[in-house]
């Protein structure tokens, strides 16, 4: 799996929104932990590389693609006015 990328610059001169870019990717167990429930609780960390194409640019990384309450409503709204699909799905 990869880490996603989302760029203005990018966003803004070709519409690319979010997108797998980084290379070196590393994930490994690093020493540190938490007592929890009397267990060791290990963290992780994620290493990896990115080279921006553009000066001055605003980079976002991701682990899985943002999704956010607006997409939601605006989704739920579409199937609110499809009775048919609407009719199907009681529990």
């Amino acid at each position: 799996m990869g880490v996603l990328v989302y760029s203005e610059a990018l966003e803004e001169k070709t519409s690319m929104g979010w997108h797998r870019s980084c290379r070196n990717i590393q994930y490994y167990r690093n020493g540190i932990y938490r007592i929890y429930n009397e267990s060791k609780k290990l963290f992780s960390s994620l290493v990896f590389s990115y080279t921006s194409k553009y000066d001055n640019d605003k980079v976002f990384f991701s682990n899985l693609i943002p999704y956010t309450y607006t997409e939601l409503m605006k989704e739920l709204n579409v199937f609110d006015k499809d009775e048919k699909k609407y009719e199907y799905n009681f529990i």
